[in-house]
């Protein structure tokens, strides 16, 4: 009653004697999202981010919840720490499409290490930089990609999202009031457009 690939590691021998390349294989060919979710930690414990990456594309849309969760699990890596960064764009590709912003940031801030410090505009030396903005930027304008919603907006970052970055036109103004003589009784008078200018 085991599944195959269980069967298969069994045969194997008992786990640490047995080729983890192997087991690797197996439990990624397995189908299984068992199977697939454990060896995708186990890549992520090595810090095979790539591959990692990769075994979550390959399930497709045949797997929308397993690719989820293994895009939430490198989601928490990404948030953590800089190693990610480079495979930004695959990241990107595994991000489910109906996940709105404003649950990447809720998902990211669960994640993002405790900083006990004051915050200072530049990491210390030695240190690892902290997630930044413009990292943020291209996993936010993916999670809108799907298409601007027709009813109001859902999310506090939708209109964010979605603006047009030209300014709105400018309102027409309303007609000159002429100046009154009164007000400025202690002036010269003005002369008229191409007469000179009488200076006081």
């Amino acid at each position: 009653g085991l599944p195959l690939y269980r069967r298969a590691l069994a045969v194997l021998g008992e786990e640490g004697t047995r080729s983890e390349a192997l087991e690797l294989e197996l439990l990624l060919g397995s189908g299984r999202p068992k199977a697939v979710l454990q060896a995708v930690r186990q890549l992520v414990q090595k810090e095979q981010w790539e591959r990692a990456l990769e075994a979550g594309l390959t399930l497709g849309p045949s797997s929308p919840l397993l690719r989820s969760e293994i895009f939430k699990l490198l989601l928490a890596e990404f948030a953590r720490h800089r190693r990610l960064d480079a495979h930004l764009p695959l990241l990107c590709r595994l991000c489910p499409p109906d996940l709105a912003p404003a649950e990447l940031l809720l998902l990211l801030r669960t994640h993002l290490p405790d900083d006990s410090d004051s915050p200072t505009p530049f990491p210390e030396p030695g240190t690892e930089p902290p997630l930044t903005v413009g990292l943020l930027k291209t996993l936010l304008e993916q999670t809108g990609a799907q298409g601007r919603p027709s009813g109001p907006i859902l999310s506090l970052y939708e209109d964010i999202l979605w603006d047009p970055g030209t300014p709105p036109p400018t309102p027409p103004r309303g007609p000159m009031t002429t100046l009154q003589a009164s007000d400025h009784s202690g002036l010269e008078a003005w002369a008229p457009s191409g007469q000179g200018l009488c200076v006081t």
